[in-house]
């Protein structure tokens, strides 16, 4: 178990600040109305999402085998899907003032997508490490 939070501790803490900000209540939340038809708030999901799928990933780049990787891809695509949708619908139906958004799940999935991407781009020795 120790192990574990070792190599995920940072993921973990990061899911951590994602149901922070997304459970505030809106009251709570600052109003920013020269923003508000740029849609901020997608680019909000898919940048927190991006960093959550990343930060799952980065104990895939020392696995060798083919499976291990993919079965760490999967389970970071679960995992993250289901913190997604489940914060959607906890605000929908627990948090006063704030409704669940189809679309806010759609934009955590293009992060966790362009995250996956991202890595199998650098595993793949597409991106050059610094």
């Amino acid at each position: 178990m120790a192990k574990f939070l070792k190599n995920y501790f940072w993921a973990f803490l990061w899911s951590l600040l994602i149901l922070t900000v997304c459970l505030i209540p809106s009251d709570g939340l600052p109003k920013i109305n020269f923003l508000s038809g740029y849609h901020l708030d997608k680019f909000i999901h898919l940048f927190l999402f991006f960093v959550q799928c990343s930060l799952l990933l980065i104990r895939a780049n020392k696995i060798k085998n083919n499976f291990a990787i993919k079965r760490h891809i999967l389970f970071t695509l679960i995992y993250s899907l289901l913190l997604g949708t489940s914060l959607e619908f906890i605000q929908h139906y627990y948090v006063f003032g704030r409704a669940g958004d189809f679309n806010d799940v759609l934009a955590d999935f293009i992060g966790i997508l362009l995250g996956i991407s991202f890595f199998l781009l650098k595993k793949s020795n597409l991106i050059e490490p610094n």
